[in-house]
């Protein structure tokens, strides 16, 4: 575990836009995709 503690003491700054570019997909915002995942759960319950 004290090999991977790198990894909780900064924070994380992603970039799509290379993906965005080479594919036209955006990523989904991260409230977009709770509310959709939270919706998606409802109606299989």
């Amino acid at each position: 575990m004290p090999e991977m503690m790198y990894q909780y003491d900064r924070d994380y700054f992603l970039d799509s836009s290379k993906f965005t570019d080479r594919y036209g997909i955006k990523a989904t915002p991260y409230e977009e995709g709770v509310k959709e995942t939270i919706r998606a759960y409802k109606d299989k319950t």
